[in-house]
């Protein structure tokens, strides 16, 4: 069922769909998440949620890229949901593997607000020694603080995963009226 509540969808409506579909060779991909990706945002028996987004491809697509896989994220200020389309393409026994990027440093706007942010920098700065040039000091400081942003903070992106994990698991549930 890719629909609940509101009026009935017009099966001509889906027939010219799916033979679109049929005539293009696209196939819906499988996806994982919450079934729904659009919601009305009303609640109980006024409450309308239906797939009206989806992910598909041809047999060409799907050949190059047999990996793929979709994600259904929680709607967040909006009454859509993300569609994450997540795909590897097929290497070839003539292709060279793509080694892994290393992780990119970006400076927190969060990490001011610390008082122990200013001493990180100033420990990896380690202006006592002199021999060190600009770069090697940039560098140093910058894995100090990512050392001391993982023992402080945590993983945040394992956290903001959790929380969008937990709101989609919230907007599966039925609305109580108050």
């Amino acid at each position: 069922m890719e629909k609940v509540g509101g009026n009935l969808r017009l099966t001509s409506q889906m027939e010219q769909f799916q033979d679109t579909l049929n005539e293009l060779e696209l196939q819906d991909l499988q996806f994982n998440g919450y079934r729904y990706t659009w919601s009305n945002g009303r609640s109980r028996k006024e409450n309308v949620q239906c797939r009206l987004d989806r992910v598909v491809a041809n047999p060409t697509w799907r050949l190059l890229f047999q990996t793929h896989s979709v994600y259904h994220q929680p709607r967040m200020g909006s009454d859509h949901s993300l569609i994450i389309l997540n795909c590897d393409r097929v290497q070839h026994k003539n292709q060279t593997r793509e080694r892994r990027r290393k992780k990119i440093f970006r400076f927190e706007k969060m990490w001011v607000e610390n008082e122990m942010c200013q001493d990180v920098v100033e420990f990896g700065w380690d202006p006592r020694n002199s021999s060190h040039t600009f770069q090697e000091r940039t560098k140093a400081c910058g894995m100090h603080l990512m050392a001391w942003d993982s023992d402080e903070f945590g993983n945040i992106g394992k956290k903001i995963k959790d929380a969008k994990k937990n709101l989609g698991e919230l907007q599966t549930k039925p609305k109580r009226r108050r």
